[in-house]
């Protein structure tokens, strides 16, 4: 970006030099006069002579580059400066001045050098960009590490769902079984392209702070069916144990459902007991939608309660059964029922370990909605 008087094509060019003459070695670089410019570049500067460039970006080389015009000065001697010299008899000497008039001299292509407290001043504001630069770009790292963690996340139970499939598909005799596996592949696998595109939709928003949600007629009890039918096929080894009514229509984001479901029963199933079912339960209560899914274990360590719905929370509690996981699951599963107006909660009852969301049937019209 170029600001002021300066052409843009030139100020690329002083960008170019500056590249060119691999000013890396000195990250603060100073010029009082065009002669210190390479002649071309000089003369596209015309009365831009002075410059300090500050180097505050080595992986994308970017230079802030400020630009001092020439200080245009008439000088004014006592006659001629220019002094004559006579050889005499004891060698070369100078001669008289023949007038004391003024003379006058035009002293041009040189700016005000650089004070010691501006240099001071530049060193001190490259550091901050620096800084400033160094925070944006572990910001968009840690952006992107969690937008990787998403998909991964989320697809892990479709891909599973698909090899189990295709691996039975290949033991099984009989076209009926053949064709209800397919369709359980073909189901997993639009699945997991859908969820790649809203990933990607994601990075392309940069992060903006809530996932973006498209709200249509669902079947709430139709969606969780689907998705309780594919974990049974990515795991038999789980018992999934349902109570919900025969059909449930709402307003809702479906891919963003599918999401909070699955990541809720897959949270059961890594740290529920093992051998022990996970019960699911769906209702409608007046104009909100309540899902439950109860597992039976140990109650959660009160200092980890607070954390629970934190992304990347994984490293504070050990579990064999998940090893994989990357802490997000719960951390989603919130982003969505607060973008549905819900809340969701976790409590100790009895043995099991349950988390419930609560979320209007029409997010659309709740005055609640993402709080």
């Amino acid at each position: 970006h170029v600001h002021g008087e300066l052409p843009r094509d030139v100020g690329a060019r002083i960008v170019q030099w500056l590249l060119a003459r691999d000013a890396g070695q000195n990250p603060l670089l100073t010029t009082q006069s065009a002669a210190e410019l390479p002649a071309d570049l000089a003369q596209a500067c015309g009365i831009w002579c002075g410059l300090l460039a500050l180097r505050f970006d080595d992986l994308t080389n970017g230079w802030l580059v400020l630009l001092r015009k020439e200080q245009v000065e008439t000088i004014q001697w006592g006659g001629k400066p220019d002094k004559d010299y006579a050889s005499g008899p004891l060698g070369p000497r100078l001669t008289p001045r023949g007038s004391f008039d003024v003379w006058k001299e035009i002293v041009r292509n040189t700016s005000v050098p650089w004070s010691a407290d501006q240099l001071e001043l530049a060193q001190q504001l490259r550091d901050e960009l620096v800084r400033a630069g160094s925070a944006r770009l572990a910001e968009l790292n840690r952006a992107r590490s969690q937008l990787l963690a998403m998909l991964g996340h989320d697809l892990r139970d479709p891909l599973q769902s698909i090899s189990m499939a295709a691996r039975v598909l290949e033991r099984t005799p009989g076209a009926d079984a053949g064709n209800k596996l397919g369709q359980r592949i073909q189901s997993s696998s639009s699945r997991m392209a859908r969820l790649i595109g809203q990933v990607l939709d994601a990075s392309r928003l940069q992060n903006s702070g809530g996932l973006q949600l498209q709200f249509v007629d669902v079947d709430l009890s139709r969606l969780l069916e689907d998705l309780i039918d594919e974990s049974r096929t990515a795991y038999p080894g789980i018992t999934l144990v349902h109570d919900m009514p025969a059909s449930l229509p709402v307003r809702a984001d479906a891919d963003r459902m599918a999401q909070l479901f699955t990541n809720l029963i897959s949270n059961a199933r890594h740290h529920g007991t093992a051998g022990e079912p996970v019960f699911v339960r769906l209702a409608q209560e007046g104009d909100r939608v309540e899902l439950e899914v109860h597992n039976t274990a140990p109650p959660i360590a009160a200092d980890l309660v607070p954390h629970l719905f934190s992304a990347f929370k994984r490293q504070t509690e050990s579990n064999a059964r998940n090893k994989g996981g990357l802490g997000l699951g719960l951390h989603i599963a919130q982003a969505i029922a607060l973008g549905h107006g819900g809340t969701i909660a976790y409590r100790h009852e009895g043995a099991q370990v349950v988390f419930s969301v609560r979320w209007p049937v029409n997010p659309e019209l709740s005055d609640k909605k993402g709080l």
